[in-house]
């Protein structure tokens, strides 16, 4: 999701007074002058390190990295000065070819190299973006063997869910499972809208909207109504996904009008194909649809489980029997309210200092 800097919090710059010195980096941010955010690099890194920041951590954003003949890794602040004083480095996506060595080397001058992942990057399903472009044979120097190897020499590896943190358990780092929260502030309190549909980018999605053609598409077709897609983007059609013709559509935009997508929704789609990568996804979309203040629809998974929150659908029929339920006024009340309170329950205001403890408990590490 291609998102822009303007939504970036107010911490390019380091103030003093934290307990540590931290700089986040996204290999995927720093394209031209500006920093760019995607949704993963918003919800894993900027949003809590603006916490961080507004707590009086000494927080900065790197738009690039270097090293000093020691070892010791450097960062460019967004206002392009060099840094040479973070104890703390949070990686995503770093996957050059030399970059374990580097990480290595940075340990060894005293750093704390942080690894946050919140994809399964070695189980991309067909047709999602980053299946060619971090393919070894496409692309030497950039990949994920490179990355694999970048994981497994940092000093602690974050992750965004539970089947992530059992399967890089193994790799040698710590791992700890932080999920994701939200920020309440982001989202406008709106009536809801009048679709059932998805908010998302194709082109980052295995097979989860060919769960909806059989079971969601039928059911609309019967009411003649229309599925709305948040997010749409050129060449990449929904209605060739679901089968389906009667698409209301808004394009793929920047972090800042992101809820914007929402707007329309009454009723959220969650739907996560039952695949290694669809098992490591995260309850995001579910969260959302708190923030966003309506009842949503989830597909069976782990992480759906343990958040205790939306309709779960246990078999195709499913589907069509929760959107059935939710046309009662009644229970889409109850069914948006939960929703709510599940949203405010996790909103990052209450939980950030999950972020600021499991820093503090790595610089024990060293």
């Amino acid at each position: 999701m291609a998102l822009v800097d303007s939504a970036l919090p107010p911490c390019n710059q380091s103030q003093g007074g934290g307990p540590l010195r931290i700089a986040f980096f996204s290999a995927e941010w720093c394209i031209g002058p500006q920093i760019a955010l995607g949704g993963s690099d918003y919800w894993r890194l900027a949003l809590p390190a603006a916490k961080l920041f507004e707590n009086g951590w000494d927080v900065i954003f790197a738009r690039n990295l270097a090293e000093s003949p020691e070892g010791r890794i450097y960062v460019q602040d967004t206002t392009g000065n060099w840094r040479d004083d973070r104890d703390i480095i949070v990686l995503q996506r770093w996957m050059g070819e030399g970059t374990a060595e580097r990480i290595l080397k940075a340990r060894e001058a005293g750093q704390i190299i942080v690894n946050e992942i919140d994809d399964d990057y070695w189980n991309f399903p067909e047709g999602h973006v980053s299946m060619s472009t971090s393919d070894p044979e496409l692309n030497k120097a950039s990949n994920r063997e490179h990355y694999r190897e970048s994981v497994a020499a940092s000093s602690l590896i974050t992750v965004s869910t539970q089947y992530l943190a059992d399967e890089l358990s193994g790799w040698g780092p710590p791992v700890k499972l932080i999920r994701n929260y939200v920020d309440g502030e982001f989202w406008r309190p709106q009536p809801p809208g009048d679709y059932v549909g998805w908010v998302g980018g194709l082109p980052w999605r295995g097979k989860d909207i060919e769960l909806l053609a059989d079971t969601v598409v039928p059911w609309l077709r019967e009411r003649k109504q229309f599925f709305y897609h948040g997010g749409a983007v050129p060449d990449l059609k929904i209605e060739d996904r679901l089968g389906y013709d009667r698409v209301a559509t808004r394009s793929l935009c920047g972090i800042a009008q992101y809820p914007r997508l929402w707007e329309p929704i009454r009723v959220a789609l969650c739907p996560i194909d039952d695949t290694p990568f669809g098992r490591a996804k995260s309850w995001i979309k579910g969260l959302e649809a708190g923030c966003r203040g309506v009842p949503f629809i989830h597909s069976a998974h782990a992480e759906y489980e343990h958040l205790g929150a939306g309709l779960c659908v246990r078999e195709p029929d499913d589907w069509a029997k929760h959107l059935e339920a939710l046309e009662d006024p009644v229970f889409y009340e109850e069914q948006r309210e939960a929703s709510i309170a599940m949203a405010k329950a996790l909103d990052i205001t209450q939980n950030w200092s999950i972020w600021a403890e499991t820093f503090q408990e790595a610089t024990a590490t060293v």
